[in-house]
């Protein structure tokens, strides 16, 4: 392991947020006694994609109409094109066949 005093506070910029945070001596000890890699995303971030927080993903839903039965449902992106709820999905309905 390194002496502290052989090491400096490194700013590093986060891969998911591009905040740049302080890697300080002491993380970099630790990270360094366990033959760890320095990080690439800052402790907010780390902390959030561990913690599989669901209003994050809630927020990520975007409620639609069912493109075949017109029942209300949420998908986790923004669609493109015609959405179908689960129901019609897997029971392999066409917008075109349904009158």
């Amino acid at each position: 392991m390194e002496d502290l005093n052989e090491l400096t506070d490194l700013f590093l910029q986060c891969k998911t947020c591009y905040e740049y945070f302080v890697f300080d001596v002491f993380e970099q000890a630790y990270f360094a006694e366990r033959g760890l890699h320095q990080p690439k995303r800052c402790k907010n971030c780390r902390n959030g994609a561990n913690s599989g927080d669901s209003n994050e993903n809630e927020s990520k839903q975007t409620t639609v109409t069912c493109a075949s039965c017109g029942v209300e449902t949420t998908v986790p992106f923004k669609p493109r094109k015609a959405v179908f709820c689960k129901l019609c999905y897997t029971q392999g309905r066409d917008v075109s066949t349904e009158e």
